[in-house]
């Protein structure tokens, strides 16, 4: 027997980017995570990071002062083939709240 959840899960609102195509990969998509937080002014770091939903060895988590506000990096291949993609895609999750800040 499956619970409901006790909470729901903490929705943030985030600037999402996606790309897909023979031209794009893990290192245009890093260009555009790094001019938007250019044009907001924030000098951000990278590491590795392990979100489910990225693959584990093409990823990385953008961090401000220290604290992570942003993901990005190549999509799972089973996440990708569950949405019918057929060559990498690539996504970036932003949050929006250092951006505006």
């Amino acid at each position: 027997e499956t619970l409901p959840p006790v909470k729901q899960p903490e929705e943030v609102p985030a600037l999402s980017v996606g790309l897909y195509g023979k031209e794009e990969d893990f290192f245009t998509l890093k260009g555009i995570v790094e001019s938007v937080y250019a044009a907001a002014g924030m000098k951000v770091g990278f590491e590795r990071s392990h979100e489910n939903f990225l693959h584990p060895g093409r990823q990385a988590s953008v961090l401000f002062e220290g604290k992570s506000v942003g993901v990005f990096g190549e999509m799972h291949p089973k996440t990708a083939e569950s949405y019918g993609f057929e060559e990498r895609v690539y996504a970036a999750e932003l949050r929006l709240d250092p951006l505006f800040a």
